[in-house]
């Protein structure tokens, strides 16, 4: 029996990736050294590699204003599995505490496919045995289309 599954990305960011900065100390506003990081895909095999690119601005609540405010950290200078790495500009912005999740501002990211999985930002994956299409409307809007024939 054939079916498929759309899922429709919101046109307005940030976008909450699932990724989690993983030291118990966190770290220092201006750190410019690699933030470690954890992911809530790690089930499926995904990493920091999948979610962030060089270049991208990376955003988190920062947490020592009287109400926390989503703010840009700053821009991804080097990605690994475990690390990002924000060193332009004389590091993190602000401080940031351990299991503190990261945003990002890039539609593209928040769905997307590792081995046979179709992965959704919170975790969320759909098994992607056949195929995958991706359109966009012009508008930013990625539309992400999974058809299975088994």
């Amino acid at each position: 029996m054939a079916y498929s599954v759309s899922v429709r990305v919101p046109t307005a960011g940030p976008y909450p990736t699932g990724i989690h900065v993983n030291n118990g100390a966190g770290y220092a506003a201006s750190t410019a050294t690699a933030l470690t990081v954890d992911d809530v895909y790690a089930s499926a095999g995904c990493d920091a590699t999948i979610v962030f690119k060089v270049g991208r601005t990376v955003m988190a609540f920062d947490n020592s204003k009287v109400v926390p405010q989503l703010l840009p950290l700053g821009v991804i200078t080097a990605v690994t599995a475990t690390t990002v790495r924000i060193a332009n500009g004389g590091g993190t912005r602000f401080a940031v505490a351990d299991n503190l999740e990261l945003f990002i501002d890039d539609a593209s990211t928040v769905a997307f496919i590792k081995g046979n999985d179709l992965i959704v930002a919170g975790g969320d994956a759909l098994n992607a045995t056949s195929s995958l299409e991706v359109s966009d409307d012009g508008r930013g809007q990625l539309i992400f289309t999974y058809y299975s024939f088994a």
